[in-house]
């Protein structure tokens, strides 16, 4: 990535789970911090779902194939599984992801009018929209549903980089200072109930959950009868992994 995000990164890792289809997106500095996200994302997800990885597979990127992080995935007994050189057909499933992840975090940008360097927070938004839209795969079902095992509550979402009033807590206004401060909505922070917002001027984050947004209407779309045709897919404690990735915009 040409412009680095706001918070110095210039990559991000896509992981995609065979059975249920949900990602995970990690924002990386550097390509070697691989193995360390890898390790985070085996411990999340064998303590959330009880079952353990049994194999990946993945391109033959440098960062994978790492001395290191092959010697994570034997002493944890996940097989590795790589894709033959030219043809990412093999590892299609998590190409295809990272592609709309892409896509989706382009065209947030251009719709919030925001710069380059937003990019990391757009990445992630996506993610969090794709894991709870609805797939054909699934059988109209939404990734979030079959990993957590129940529907995911959407009456929270809003309007990617539209501008939002945010309360300002007594403990930090004087007396006859505003009560609230105009902010950008960035994101859904994880493992809170809030918004992630930013001070496009200073950088400044913010994480709050009394917050009103200005959102503008959105323009409605011609109908369309195409559907993207996708395979369903069995396959449980799988995860697919693709190169690094460094998105251009």
């Amino acid at each position: 990535m040409e412009t680095l995000s706001l918070g110095g990164s210039r990559y991000f890792m896509t992981l995609v789970d065979d059975h249920s289809r949900y990602v995970f997106v990690y924002i990386l500095k550097v390509k070697g911090l691989v193995k360390k996200y890898f390790a985070e994302f085996k411990v999340l997800v064998e303590c959330q779902t009880g079952r353990k990885i049994k194999a990946i597979r993945s391109d033959n990127g440098t960062e994978i194939c790492d001395s290191a992080v092959s010697q994570l995935l034997k002493q944890a007994g996940i097989v590795h599984q790589r894709s033959n050189n030219y043809t990412p057909q093999q590892n299609s499933r998590v190409e295809r992801a990272q592609r709309t992840l892409v896509e989706k975090a382009r065209s947030l940008l251009a719709d919030a009018n925001l710069g380059k360097e937003f990019w990391g927070k757009a990445v992630v938004t996506a993610c969090y929209l794709m894991n709870r839209s609805p797939s054909r795969a699934l059988n109209g079902k939404t990734p979030y549903e079959i990993w957590h095992g129940e529907q995911p509550d959407l009456s929270h979402l809003c309007v990617f980089g539209c501008p939002a009033w945010v309360h300002i807590p007594k403990e930090k206004r004087k007396k006859r200072d505003p009560k609230s401060e105009r902010l950008v909505f960035v994101g859904y922070p994880e493992g809170r109930k809030g918004y992630r917002l930013l001070d496009s001027v200073t950088r400044r984050a913010v994480n709050s959950r009394d917050v009103h947004f200005v959102e503008k209407p959105v323009a409605s779309a011609p109908r369309t009868n195409h559907v993207p045709l996708a395979r369903n897919s069995d396959n449980i404690g799988f995860v697919e992994i693709p190169m690094i990735s460094s998105p251009t915009y």
